[in-house]
């Protein structure tokens, strides 16, 4: 039973997709989710690749019904520790960083 669980970890150790972070080191400092765009630059440098898109985020109100606001959504790229990094903003603050693949 002990290897069969050991067998099972490793393997969702090693098959994991790649993992999320809310904070990471940088050239300068720590950044972490919810730091701006400005403070993420100023820590991080300038990203090697930035993609913008725009996304609408819907609220229902009960007395006014429903609310569009078009928040940006941007994801920058860096190579941090020989990976590729993905830092994903949503109306200028840091939501996540995922860990993409070894940058070659």
């Amino acid at each position: 039973m002990k290897k069969l669980m050991l067998f099972v970890f490793l393997t969702v150790l090693f098959l994991a997709p790649a993992s999320f972070a809310d904070s990471i080191m940088c050239e300068k400092d720590v950044v972490n989710a919810g730091d701006t765009t400005a403070v993420v630059e100023y820590n991080c440098g300038k990203p090697l690749e930035k993609n913008a898109t725009g996304a609408v985020e819907r609220k229902r109100g009960y007395r006014h019904g429903v609310n569009e606001v078009e928040k940006a959504t941007e994801t920058w790229t860096y190579i941090i520790d020989e990976r590729f990094r993905y830092f994903e903003f949503v109306g200028g603050k840091l939501v996540s960083i995922k860990d993409g693949p070894i940058a070659r």
